[in-house]
């Protein structure tokens, strides 16, 4: 299976009515965005790209995030519709094929102060997302990044035939290239040997 096939809505669909789940949203990964990115309550703009079915969106609306969703999957937004009433406070979310399709009414210049992308950016066409992220973000806007690091070349066949593939990452050189993107990149750890990081990145070059 290449990479394209991965971004794919139809392999989504399949995957999330497998009911493939990502991994768990943990207290250590809340802590360290909460000190790396300041969320005001009632102000702060979200916008998590490849939702999913939505555990991050909500975690980050409960820290008082206005957040909306989205994914290239309409399965895995139904689910997070259903998990996430209409109700203040909660998140909403949108079908959208960030790879190819035109940005949303939601995204306008200098409209978002953060750009999410947990697990997911290895499955996106980086540059467009990276550039189109640069145009979103208010001037202290931030771009987070939540992903396996993962040593295959970024152009690998990972595995012959259908699979998920939940915890796709990025390799090093991905990582440098995209961290020399941005004036200023913030690298945590999320696990012990680093196998899991976090990424803030702010003021595109």
């Amino acid at each position: 299976m290449n990479v394209s096939a991965l971004r794919s809505a139809r392999h989504w669909n399949l995957a999330y009515r497998h009911g493939t789940t990502f991994r768990h949203v943990s207290e250590a990964e809340r802590i360290m965005f909460a000190t790396y990115v300041r969320v005001i309550a009632g102000e702060t703009k979200v916008v998590d790209i490849g939702c999913g079915t939505g555990e991050w969106t909500r975690t980050l609306a409960r820290m008082g995030a206005t957040v909306r969703g989205y994914d290239v999957s309409s399965v895995a937004i139904s689910k997070a519709r259903t998990l996430s009433p209409k109700k203040a406070g909660h998140p909403s979310y949108g079908v959208w094929d960030v790879n190819s399709d035109t940005a949303p009414w939601y995204l306008k210049p200098q409209s978002v102060d953060v750009v999410s992308c947990r697990l997911s950016l290895s499955y996106l066409d980086i540059p467009r997302l990276m550039a189109n992220a640069g145009r979103w973000l208010k001037p202290e806007g931030v771009v987070y990044v939540m992903t396996p690091v993962d040593d295959q070349p970024a152009d690998a066949e990972p595995h012959r035939g259908w699979h998920p593939l939940p915890h796709r990452g990025l390799n090093g050189e991905q990582i440098a290239s995209l961290c020399e993107q941005w004036r200023s990149a913030d690298r945590y750890k999320l696990d012990f040997k680093g196998q899991t990081i976090g990424l803030v990145l702010q003021h595109p070059q």
